[in-house]
């Protein structure tokens, strides 16, 4: 049931956005910001918020972001980003850890992300 959910997901989360050239790298600044957005999942979590809900509500942002300019929007500026932090709110309910062991785990994926990813610093020498 919940691979069928991610599946729907991400093939609805890749009919909502417009596909640039070139897909967006995070910087190391939208790394830190989604961390702690991860972070305060897990404690709306903590504190009561249900998966469906918390889901649910981020959705709709979503949608909603898509009617402001790319170069307008905080970090989901593509489909990559938005997957990479839809995956990692689900996590939050599915994989329960700590808000901070959770803020770690996506900080680390997207930091790997924003320092090898086309367009970073260190893949242009």
């Amino acid at each position: 049931m919940q691979r069928a959910a991610t599946a729907f997901l991400v093939l609805a989360m890749s009919s909502i956005w417009c596909c640039p050239a070139e897909p967006h790298v995070p910087s190391l600044r939208e790394c830190g910001e989604a961390g702690d957005f991860i972070k305060n999942a897990a404690l709306g979590r903590d504190n009561g918020l249900s998966r469906a809900a918390y889901m649910e509500h981020l959705l709709t942002d979503l949608e909603l972001i898509r009617s402001v300019p790319v170069e307008l929007r905080w970090f989901v500026q593509d489909d990559d980003d938005a997957v990479l932090l839809v995956t990692a709110a689900q996590q939050v309910f599915d994989q329960p850890h700590t808000p901070a062991e959770h803020q770690i785990a996506f900080l680390t994926q997207c930091r790997a992300l924003a320092t090898s990813g086309p367009g970073s610093a260190q893949s242009h020498p």
